[in-house]
């Protein structure tokens, strides 16, 4: 049996919202006009793109990134330039050629078989991309042409470390579902406008144990016994307890 060897890769995904209502040649407009824009970006923000490894699913791209590029620079500046390129652009296409997208990042081990790069990090991955909070976040921010969703490793180990032109303040928790019976924590900002109202997904679990908040606190908060009290959304391992003492 070949001894399979364990890699470390950040993953980064885009996604083009609506693409399966474009016919043939609108298809291929969009990747005309995408791909090269996503270089153009990863370039900008110092990363070599000759040296990633990249996967083509159509409408959909993954790209690998070397563990010695430093992570943050996929936030910045890379998604405010892909941002401006995309806005740019759409001021004079056509209205059923405007691309806006979402994006993902996360990162972890990786291992390689025939086919490429492959591991349980690609499945968040593409759940948080195709996640319908994700999905809601770009959709209720017309003027946005990018929106961003990044695991918990990612927002402990990237964006709340005080990153030059990272702003943790801008970025809103959630969870997305992975399997009927198992959520993530994931953060989501919209690219030049903040975060946006999300709500998590809901776990479909029978066996998960939750953590039974006391009611309100007074003068708001959720009190989960021992004197602690916690302001504003929770998450307590499988569903988020708001701060107005709903669960979610």
């Amino acid at each position: 049996m070949t001894e399979r060897v364990s890699v470390y890769r950040a993953l980064f995904a885009i996604d083009v919202e609506r693409s399966s209502a474009r016919d043939n040649a609108g298809y291929a407009r969009m990747r005309e006009a995408l791909f090269p824009a996503v270089v153009e970006a990863f370039e900008a923000s110092g990363i070599d793109w000759k040296r990633c490894e990249t996967q083509d699913r159509g409408d959909e791209l993954i790209v690998l990134v070397e563990p010695d590029v430093p992570k943050s620079r996929l936030v910045y500046p890379l998604l405010g330039h892909l941002a401006e390129t995309l806005r740019h652009r759409n001021r004079t296409a056509r209205e059923d050629d405007v691309i806006r997208v979402r994006v993902a990042l996360h990162a972890g081990d990786l291992v390689r078989d025939a086919h490429g790069l492959t591991g349980s990090p690609k499945v968040v991955l593409a759940r948080m991309l195709n996640a319908p909070a994700t999905k809601l976040a770009l959709a209720g921010t017309p003027a946005a042409t990018v929106v961003l969703v990044v695991s918990d490793v990612f927002h402990t180990d990237v964006i709340s470390q005080g990153h030059k032109g990272i702003h943790p303040e801008e970025f809103a928790g959630t969870t997305v579902a992975i399997t009927d019976s198992k959520t993530v924590r994931a953060w989501l900002t919209v690219v030049g406008h903040g975060a946006p109202d999300v709500r998590p997904e809901p776990a479909q679990s029978d066996n998960a144990q939750a953590v039974r908040p006391e009611p309100p606190a007074p003068g708001g908060g959720i009190n989960f016994g021992s004197g602690a009290t916690v302001k504003g959304d929770v998450f307590t391992g499988n569903k988020t307890v708001y701060g107005d003492g709903r669960t979610g």
